[in-house]
């Protein structure tokens, strides 16, 4: 947990629009509801963890299970208040963001970028993308063929 902080309060320096980090306490609460299921300072397992979410799939809800998770995650970095101006994200950030969360080849991303952003690009189209990525893998509309084509590796 704390390295994944570590990292998000980089894209949160690096993008900008958080000008102070999210709240610790609201930090945890995101974590323990949507990540440690069992609880604060308890081990999960591989097993528990892949039950809690096989329980929880249900194809025709699962936007409304993913979008609460989703925009907590962009919390960490953004706020609401900055995806509702819908200021344009542009390519270097898009790259930063990147290369901070995943250590992705800056190639790559940029390619992604031009080839499957829309342009302009806002946070609270990318948070979209990311939710509908998470609630329709058996269906890859337009949304989710982005986020896929940018984590799949390059060449495949």
């Amino acid at each position: 947990m704390e390295k994944i902080n570590a990292r998000l309060e980089e894209l949160r320096q690096a993008i900008g629009e958080r000008t102070t980090p999210l709240d610790a306490e609201k930090q945890s609460k995101w974590w323990n509801s949507h990540i440690f299921k069992r609880g604060v300072d308890k081990d999960i397992s591989i097993d528990g963890y892949i039950n809690y979410l096989e329980g929880i799939y249900n194809p025709a809800d699962m936007e409304g299970k993913m979008r609460p998770v989703i925009t907590g995650f962009f919390n960490f970095f953004s706020t609401p208040e900055f995806r509702k101006q819908n200021q344009p994200i542009i390519e270097e950030d898009f790259i930063k963001f990147w290369t901070i969360l995943k250590n992705m080849d800056k190639l790559h991303c940029r390619r992604s970028f031009i080839r499957h952003f829309l342009n302009p690009l806002t946070m609270a189209s990318f948070l979209e993308d990311f939710v509908a990525f998470l609630s329709y893998n058996d269906f890859f509309d337009e949304n989710t063929t982005r986020v896929h084509n940018l984590l799949k590796p390059p060449g495949k």
